[in-house]
């Protein structure tokens, strides 16, 4: 007996066989398909650059991503002119705009893949089951069923920004431009009051 499963969010249809390869090759497909759904998140919000003090000073601002709990950190040094995501070091941008699209979609894709890894965990015992219930079919000469193709991945299309997006982000960049001004000008004033208290002494 076959069934078919149809999954919410999509228009594909896999059907479900009693056999245990056909039911191997489904989980893998879903995970393919939640996957490549899920791949592309938006930033929710982001924080203004936060100056943290430390041996080697730096730049942090917090970034939250849609349908992710956690938010992710990106840092750039005083004296770099690139923004690197904490977690993934490796990941690193010059615009801290656009670092923040690449760490929610990286965070995004990895909550998603978890997911679907674990519904098909648990889906596989229930299938397991109502296979083994099932009577066992009657041997054949030859399977002379073809092979499914699967079809490509549909390629997600990214939009460019809208100009009312370009013109808030450019207010931001202004504001951040401002807020390094003040910092600077704050770490001139202390270095100039060292200088005094050096020549006082």
């Amino acid at each position: 007996m076959e069934s078919y499963l149809q999954f919410p969010g999509s228009n594909r249809v896999f059907k479900q066989s009693n056999r245990h390869s056909n039911i191997a090759m489904s989980m893998t497909a879903v995970l393919a398909l939640v996957a490549s759904n899920g791949a592309n998140a938006a930033v929710d919000s982001m924080s203004l650059e936060s100056f943290i003090e430390a041996d080697a000073p730096y730049w942090e601002v917090s970034v939250v991503c849609e349908n992710v709990d956690t938010p992710k950190l990106m840092r750039k040094p005083i004296a770099g002119n690139q923004w690197c995501s904490v977690e993934s070091p490796s990941m690193c941008d010059e615009n801290k705009y656009s670092i923040s699209r690449q760490m929610c979609d990286d965070s995004s894709a990895s909550a998603v893949a978890d997911e679907a890894e674990n519904s098909s965990a648990a889906a596989a015992p229930k299938a397991t089951e109502q296979v083994s219930s099932e009577p066992a079919p009657a041997p054949v000469a030859a399977d002379t069923t073809a092979p499914v193709e699967q079809s490509p991945k549909e390629s997600v299309s990214t939009e460019p920004p809208t100009r009312a997006e370009l013109m808030r982000e450019q207010l931001q960049i202004e504001e951040q431009r401002i807020l390094i001004e003040q910092k600077r000008l704050e770490l001139q004033g202390l270095e100039l009051e060292l200088k005094k208290q050096n020549m006082g002494t």
